[in-house]
């Protein structure tokens, strides 16, 4: 936008005007000092050294103006004083075109005047009718063919035509003016200047101009640009100029004055418009809307209410109104609302969020997801607070149901894995106290077989029961094994650090193991827990780490069980096999003793397992870690 005010880079237009601005100040300057008497326009001609047709012209330009006069019956030109009095006033009469001027200036006063006071008091619907009848004032009272407003010359790049009132028989104006076509007069009226513009009386810079206003059969114009703030928004025109010798700078004043109230009425219409829209919007939004939603006071009293909170609440609006939404929701958070209200209201918060369990009318509960912010009032009147309500009661109702769910369904993973452990322990029994056995004894009769075959000279017969003993006794140790893997009978008669260290030994065979391990005693669900996890995370480093290096640290410090298995192996992307079931083991396990498990992991980085567990009651027998 364009401001009034501002000082752009001046182009060739606005040069040329500011040139035939400075021209006429110097003939002012000089009909100034010659007093009464005046001077020739050839005189000035001579003086400046300018062609007689070029003062010719800044002498008509300020003559429409009224700031000179040519003396009747001679060619010389004398400035008009400040009051208005010029050489004439010896005659002890005014000029018939002076007092024409002023009636006309006076009657132009009197419209602005009127047309202020009525727009104030008109509404939007109203100020188009206003304008278009004090423009058919200004028709009549100045005596032209028409009288047009034109908008967006704040910026645009053409003006269009918004009011036009004509003479009977007199062809419209043009809808639309590109204002590309008329450089020279937009140079002019988007610094505030006003113009008249009479054609063959322009600088050669107006040539395009005029040739456009000709094409639009405007022979003669005077051009008021409408200012409203610091920004010309519009243009006022009245065409054609008949008579040119009355547009004096007074009257021209009052045409701005009338121009900028008509600028300054639309745009207030345009604002009441779109405050209308705005307010039709919120309307249909706050009907319409499938949640509840409340205008509040300052002290959180319901001004109003849509229907979609009254249906939620089973109340209709008239019983909302003045009710508090602390009187409508349950006790247990009042204090929690009330603080939070009031950091809404003393600004420290801009909204606020929070579930709420409302009482409806008929005594029955409803969750509403509840969400406050202050409205701020640019009038100075009392902010408002404007609360929506969302009805989450079946939302709430299924996050407890899939809690339950989830619930259960833990509870039941617990008792699986307890069930585990339980035929884990009963099938090592089974296989240490009666496979094994059995194996044993087995292996008892094959020796005593063998002894007998070779005494009896049978070696054929003696090597095949040489090669079965042998497998029978190899058989018997992956008995054993198997039995140890399931339930560790270790664990329970010397302790997690046996066991830990045990477990070590045997991956010590492929890779090569530091190990840091605490001589403690843990709560039995503590150590068969760490015992899983460490099994688990040394039989997946025996499986699938390729690494050389493994570190086993166990320790307790604050109350705190702490396991943790570290490899420089290959890694691997936790996120893409979080739910695993080796992991999932872990996880569940630590849970059902309050304990929780992190992974850090990375391709090519190595895998670190971290077990902890908040130990209740301890039987600590101190001795240094291995």
């Amino acid at each position: 936008m364009r401001r009034v005010k501002s000082t752009p880079p001046l182009t060739t237009n606005q040069l040329t005007v500011v040139s035939l601005e400075a021209d006429q100040e110097k003939i002012l300057q000089k009909l100034r000092t010659a007093g009464k008497g005046g001077l020739r326009r050839r005189s000035l001609a001579e003086r400046f050294g300018w062609a007689e047709q070029h003062v010719a012209d800044m002498l008509e330009n300020l003559t429409l103006r009224g700031l000179v006069r040519e003396r009747p019956g001679t060619d010389h030109f004398v400035k008009i004083t400040a009051a208005g009095e010029d050489v004439l006033e010896s005659a002890g009469q005014i000029p018939p075109s002076i007092a024409e001027s002023l009636a006309k200036r006076h009657a132009l006063g009197k419209i602005a005047s009127e047309f202020s006071a009525e727009v104030a008091s008109s509404g939007p619907g109203q100020i188009d009718e206003v304008i278009k009848a004090k423009m058919r004032k200004v028709l009549a009272v100045t005596g032209v063919d028409r009288v047009c407003w034109y908008g967006g010359l704040d910026g645009g790049e053409s003006l269009e035509k918004i009011y036009s009132v004509t003479q009977p028989g007199v062809p419209v104006s043009p809808q639309l003016i590109n204002l590309a076509e008329i450089p020279y007069t937009r140079g002019r009226l988007t610094q505030g200047e006003p113009l008249i513009l009479r054609w063959g009386k322009q600088p050669l810079s107006g040539e395009r101009d005029e040739k456009f206003f000709r094409e639009k059969r405007v022979d003669s114009a005077v051009l008021i640009p409408s200012i409203s703030g610091s920004e010309a928004k519009g243009i006022l025109g009245l065409a054609p100029v008949f008579q040119s010798n009355w547009w004096t700078r007074d009257l021209l004043d009052q045409l701005a004055v009338l121009s900028n109230l008509i600028a300054t009425a639309v745009e207030r219409k345009i604002a009441r418009h779109k405050l209308l829209e705005s307010e039709q919007r919120f309307r249909h939004v706050f009907e319409e809307a499938p949640i509840g939603i409340a205008l509040e006071d300052g002290s959180g009293g319901i001004l109003y209410s849509n229907p979609s909170l009254c249906s939620m609440l089973g109340y209709s609006p008239d019983e909302l109104r003045g009710r508090r939404f602390a009187e409508l929701t349950e006790p247990e958070a009042v204090k929690k609302k009330a603080a939070l209200f009031q950091q809404l209201m003393d600004e420290s918060v801009e909204h606020y969020t929070m579930d709420e369990r409302f009482v409806r009318k008929d005594g029955s509960r409803v969750w509403g997801r509840v969400n406050l912010a202050l409205l701020k009032n640019v009038t100075g009147s009392p902010p408002l607070v404007i609360g929506m309500v969302e009805d989450i009661t079946e939302r709430k109702k299924a996050a407890q149901e899939l809690e339950a769910a989830q619930a259960e369904l833990q509870r039941l993973t617990h008792r699986l894995i307890e069930v585990q452990d339980n035929e884990r322990r009963l099938i090592s029994r089974e296989l240490h106290d009666d496979i094994g056995q059995r194996l044993a004894l087995f292996g008892v009769d094959l020796d005593a077989l063998k002894r007998s075959l070779a005494k009896l000279g049978h070696d054929r017969e003696e090597r095949q029961v040489a090669r079965l003993l042998e497998q029978t006794q190899e058989l018997t140790s992956d008995v054993q094994e198997l039995s140890h893997q399931l339930h560790s009978s270790k664990l329970q008669h010397l302790g997690l650090r046996a066991t830990l260290v045990e477990l070590c030994n045997s991956v010590s065979k492929v890779h090569r193991v530091t190990k840091s391990i605490a001589d403690e005693r843990f709560p039995a669900e503590v150590e068969l827990c760490f015992y899983r996890v460490a099994q688990e995370a040394l039989n997946n480093v025996m499986k699938h780490s390729r690494a050389d290096r493994v570190s086993v640290s166990l320790s307790s410090e604050r109350g705190i069980a702490r396991l943790e298995i570290k490899d420089t192996g290959v890694g691997f992307d936790p996120a893409r096999f979080s739910k695993g079931i080796g992991l999932a083991s872990m996880r569940e396990r630590l849970l059902m003793i309050g304990g929780n498990v992190s992974v850090i992991s990375a391709p090519g980085r190595g895998t670190e397992i971290k077990a902890e567990v908040r130990l209740k009651s301890l039987s600590i027998s101190s001795k240094p870690a291995a």
